[in-house]
């Protein structure tokens, strides 16, 4: 029953609901140059969180025009939309982060995009992005992990559940 005592409650329960639910970010510079809310949304998938990444990039009020904050826009996005196991949604952040990063932070895009693809059944695609990713990350192991994984031929079906749980996404 509402009374008097318990409507106040009520109200502010529900705004503080509807006010985190959907934040509003604007995209404002910090000291370093990095946009704050990129930093926001990574924090969220490296917490696990994978969907409150995602509305941290919908609901930014200012995102990046071009380079690499546009580039970490969607990778980041392309990251979440694979934690979600959502490869087909995954798939266009990859390719936009790739036309936009430095050569420097692209193997990242390359070897998520070689995930997308291969969850997509594109294993010739995968193939293909592992490789560029390979060869642009220098020491790093990942996309050589990949790539074995995936090994010289066609993925059997019985097994493509477990390879592509298996790869992993940077």
């Amino acid at each position: 029953m509402l009374t008097l005592r318990t409507w106040p409650v009520l109200w502010v329960t529900a705004v503080l609901a509807v006010g985190f639910h959907a934040p509003r970010v604007v995209a404002a510079e910090d000291g370093s140059g990095d946009i704050v809310y990129l930093n926001s949304a990574t924090r969220a998938l490296r917490g696990g969180d994978a969907r409150e990444a995602l509305d941290i990039l919908e609901h930014t009020t200012a995102a990046p025009e071009a380079g690499e904050s546009m580039a970490r826009h969607h990778g980041i996005a392309c990251r979440a939309w694979l934690e979600e196991d959502r490869p087909e949604k995954a798939r266009p952040h990859c390719e936009q982060a790739i036309a936009n990063a430095s050569a420097r932070s692209r193997w990242r895009y390359f070897n998520n995009l070689g995930v997308a693809a291969f969850r997509l059944g594109d294993d010739a695609a995968a193939r293909e992005a592992f490789n560029n990713a390979a060869i642009l990350a220098g020491v790093v192991v990942t996309p050589r992990k990949n790539l074995e994984l995936l090994g010289q031929g066609e993925v059997a079906a019985e097994n493509r559940e477990a390879v592509g749980a298996s790869l992993v996404i940077r």
